[in-house]
């Protein structure tokens, strides 16, 4: 059986490669289904791949925005939104269990 965290290092590390792409569209697949629809995993179980993706999203947007790039390859564009989304659960999810903490 394959961890979350594993998993998320290796998607991670393969996003330094020369086939960044295809290894940071399936992290983003992986982190939508597991994360934010099936919620079987928890953000922080894939923090290294969530920090990869951010990176290469930053980078790519940083690429677009000096004209290096001429668009963000398909794939690429909606990192940055998934990653929104998984912000936002992340903090719904800590103010719950603050909430819960409270009222405990």
């Amino acid at each position: 059986v394959l961890q979350p965290t594993e998993l998320g290092g290796a998607l991670a590390k393969a996003m330094e490669g020369p086939r960044s792409s295809h290894a940071a569209t399936l992290g983003a697949h992986i982190v939508r289904a597991c994360v934010l629809q099936e919620r079987t995993v928890a953000p922080h179980e894939l923090a290294e791949l969530l920090g990869a993706l951010a990176k290469l999203s930053a980078r790519v947007q940083q690429l677009v925005a000096a004209g290096s790039a001429p668009a963000v390859p398909a794939g690429l564009d909606a990192i940055t939104p998934l990653l929104d989304e998984v912000r936002a659960l992340a903090q719904q999810q800590a103010a719950a269990a603050a909430h819960a903490a409270v009222h405990a």
